[in-house]
């Protein structure tokens, strides 16, 4: 199974026990924005520099999720990240939920609520793919969801201090980053550019 890369921070976003290492509200603001920087990176959407989403183009990726989202954008008003995150949060997350038990990397209980998590060297694939590869593509957009969603501590380590740094500073600069960051009820200047050391 290839993880997306709303998946891969999904399951490092869990204990193996199921417990979500951030709130919730948090955890589907960054869903949203990572689904929409899948989009980006197939070239399909762009932050404007009017700060509104815009679409590119409109083929399908033969992803239903992304379709529906790409929909959404094609035709709904245009609207700012920190707008878009928020309406599609739990949509984005509903549907990781579901792909992850389909392929058994996670376990709901029958209210639907996860109670275990398949995650076996994530964090340590996740870590070394931004420390190779933190200025452009997959990595990089998985570097900036660590920054936004005060994951980096956690997997990254609370030594890598200059990776840290780095991807604060390079994160700061993207606009899908910073709308996860206006998901959480604390002004932006109450957060470390490097991260908070994160939980174990």
């Amino acid at each position: 199974m290839i993880t997306t890369l709303r998946e891969t921070l999904f399951l490092l976003a869990h204990h193996s026990s199921g417990r979500s290492r951030i709130p919730n509200f948090v955890l589907e603001a960054g869903l949203a924005a990572a689904a929409l920087m899948e989009l980006r990176h197939l070239g399909t959407l762009e932050v404007a520099d009017d700060g509104h989403v815009a679409v590119c183009r409109t083929a399908p990726s033969g992803d239903p999720l992304l379709d529906r989202l790409l929909h959404q954008l094609t035709t709904g008003p245009p609207r700012r990240p920190h707008e878009l995150l928020p309406a599609c949060g739990g949509d984005v997350r509903q549907s990781v939920l579901a792909g992850l038990a389909a392929h058994g990397r996670c376990r709901l209980d029958p209210g639907g609520h996860v109670v275990a998590v398949e995650a076996a060297g994530l964090r340590d694939d996740a870590r070394s793919a931004i420390r190779h590869d933190v200025h452009s593509g997959v990595a990089s957009d998985l570097g900036a969801l660590l920054w936004a969603t005060e994951l980096g501590g956690y997997v990254l380590g609370p030594a890598a201090l200059a990776t840290r740094l780095w991807l604060g500073r390079q994160s700061a600069a993207d606009p899908l980053a910073l709308a996860v960051r206006q998901a959480f009820p604390l002004p932006a200047a109450a957060f470390r550019i490097n991260g908070s050391p994160g939980a174990v």
